[in-house]
């Protein structure tokens, strides 16, 4: 298989920059700025779809207080991350659990990423794009940021 793999990329026409989509944010915010009342805000852009995404945001140097796995399935990951304030603020992320793990793991290390599993001090920082969305909960609203992309 690796042999396969190495004679299709060296055989690839396409470019690093044509594989990789380019990220468009509408703004970089920090994720300390974000409140149910900007959410609110944003809703007078409905309806949101493919003609009208919704905003994204960025961030960075953003650290990790406590991260762990939600979901029948354990395939979605739940994430206090503290702002540049030390706020912690709530992040979803519904994309590739496993492989978010394996670039955490290949660049902090598997012991600062059990520590972000188990709550405890990590020395995990990364940048974001995100969206800001309202969580309707037994019959609370909370702000909470769903992540779409991280580095």
């Amino acid at each position: 298989m690796e042999k396969f793999r190495r004679k299709i990329n060296e055989n690839c026409p396409l470019t690093v920059e044509e594989v990789c989509p380019d990220i468009h944010i509408d703004m970089a915010m920090p994720v300390g700025y974000a409140s149910t009342e900007l959410v609110h805000q944003f809703a007078l852009l409905e309806p949101f779809g493919k003609d009208n995404p919704s905003p994204l945001f960025a961030d960075r140097n953003l650290s990790i207080s406590r991260m762990w796995l939600i979901g029948k399935n354990r395939n979605v990951l739940r994430m206090s991350v503290l702002s540049e304030y030390g706020q912690p603020v709530p992040v979803i992320f519904f994309g590739d659990v496993e492989t978010l793990f394996a670039y955490f793991t290949e660049k902090f290390g598997q012991e600062e990423v059990e520590n972000a599993l188990h709550g405890r001090k990590n020395r995990i920082l990364f940048s974001m794009v995100y969206t800001a969305k309202i969580d309707f909960y037994q019959g609370n609203e909370n702000l909470q940021l769903e992540m779409k992309y991280y580095r």
